[in-house]
């Protein structure tokens, strides 16, 4: 008994989605890997990759091809046809993903096969993903240099035989045929290969062998895109929602993501009308007025209120009554109530006329003890008082270079150590029982060896 096989525009939805998440891993991968690690500047159309890119693939002898555009890590848009389908794709654990489009989820998981296949189950049915293989095109596997042709143009090469001399990384290997025919030469000898570039062309002897796949050329459905993308039904939910819509929103531009459906169809437009080669920085025209809107949501006094209400009714309803009563207490019941305003800032002190301020000190310590004059708050240190004459400069004024008056008799030499001082300086008294410890160091001094009591006689006996 077969099994029915899924809907087209479920798998088609499904595998661009999964083909555009395989394409951003490998990209991040390499940018991480040739430019990050290197600290070197990626090339513009390398990261444009990450947010716009095309895929394809043929399923059940149906090719499609695709338009992915990014607004978010998880939200995509998918373009085929003039359709356009939003949806959302989510990596769960243990490698299975859930794709959401239309309100319903799709459950699916992948295995890459050899021949670039890709074995789908989706929703328990299974899908086989592969690339488009013509046989009469001879493609090179890997990149490298084709060295030499070992047939002439014209030829006839039969199934599986060589034709062609690749050098990869200082080796030589054989290309061959994958069908009887006559060849046509295409690259020169001597040429630098890249993978999946053709290198020749074979008229095959069995035309049959050459299925070309039918394209899609059906619509995507007309399906709602997901909750995170409609503004309109956020448009009537609480603020505090509206406001967490709105932030998500402008970091995702910030982060370079496709902001709305209008933005992918003026890419479209514009790739319709331009070289897909050209690189012209597009207009946003919804980014202001989505920056205006979310200044204006961040003012209004009903987003603490809403979601106070929302905590209070969740998490909030397990707390004790008093504590439930003393909250709802505090919170206001009017706007007006909750827009107080800001208490004023104390006055600035004014600043002094010219005439009061200080004459220009003639030392470090001068310019102290004239802003220390100058202060209204006078400072009560030690060294910013005024000593007599008479009185001897003390210990550490002589130290630091200070007169009796409290003038810098010079200038120190270097910064004075904040370390606490001992005066007078205990002397090292090293007894005998312990080796001599220095106060001002932590290093531990050696004691002396003791002599010896056992000595040797001129004889070389043992003696003591």
């Amino acid at each position: 008994m077969e099994l029915e096989p899924p809907p087209v525009e479920t798998v088609a939805i499904c595998g661009a989605l999964l083909k555009a998440h395989l394409a951003v891993n490998a990209t991040t991968e390499r940018l991480t890997k040739e430019f990050v690690g290197r600290n070197a500047a990626p090339p513009p159309d390398l990261l444009t990759s990450l947010v716009e890119l095309k895929v394809d693939f043929i399923w059940n002898q149906m090719s499609f091809a695709f338009d992915i555009y990014r607004h978010s890590p998880d939200n995509f848009t998918v373009s085929s046809n003039g359709s356009l389908a939003q949806a959302k794709l989510q990596a769960m654990p243990g490698g299975s993903y859930v794709c959401t489009f239309g309100g319903v989820k799709h459950n699916f998981h992948f295995e890459s096969e050899p021949g670039e296949r890709t074995r789908v189950t989706l929703d328990g049915k299974v899908v086989v993903l592969e690339k488009e293989k013509d046989p009469s095109v001879l493609a090179a596997p890997y990149g490298g240099k084709l060295t030499r042709y070992l047939v002439d143009d014209g030829a006839h090469v039969s199934k599986g035989g060589d034709f062609c001399e690749v050098e990869v990384m200082k080796m030589l290997f054989n290309l061959k045929a994958s069908e009887a025919g006559t060849i046509s030469l295409l690259k020169p000898a001597g040429a630098i290969l890249e993978a999946g570039d053709t290198i020749a062309r074979l008229a095959l002897d069995d035309a049959a062998l050459v299925a070309k796949a039918t394209p899609f050329g059906g619509d995507l459905g007309d399906f709602p895109p997901p909750l995170e993308m409609q503004s309109e039904a956020v448009a009537g939910a609480p603020a505090h929602v509206q406001l967490a819509h709105l932030e998500a929103r402008v970091h995702n531009m910030l982060e370079g993501f496709v902001d709305n459906e209008d933005e992918v169809l003026q890419r479209l437009s514009y790739r319709r009308m331009q070289r897909p080669t050209a690189h012209t920085p597009l207009s946003l025209p919804a980014c202001p007025q989505v920056l205006q809107r979310l200044s204006e949501m961040m003012q209004l006094p009903e987003v603490m209120r809403d979601e106070f209400d929302e905590l209070m009714t969740g998490a909030g309803s397990k707390l004790p009554q008093a504590i439930r009563e003393t909250l709802e207490a505090l919170k206001p019941g009017s706007d007006s109530e909750l827009v107080r305003p800001a208490t004023p800032a104390p006055p600035c002190r004014p600043p002094l006329p010219f005439s009061a301020l200080p004459p220009p000190p003639s030392s470090l310590h001068s310019l102290r003890i004239s802003l220390h004059r100058s202060c209204p708050r006078r400072c009560t240190t030690a060294w910013a008082r005024r000593r007599p004459a008479s009185a001897p400069p003390p210990s550490w004024a002589r130290s630091n270079g200070l007169s009796s008056r409290g003038a810098a008799a010079a200038p120190p030499s270097r910064r004075p150590s904040t370390r606490a001082r001992r005066w007078p300086p205990r002397r090292c008294t090293p007894s005998r029982s312990s080796p001599p410890v220095c106060p001002t160091s932590r290093v531990r001094r050696r004691s002396p060896p003791a002599p010896s009591r056992c000595t040797l006689s001129a004889s070389g006996t043992r003696a003591g």
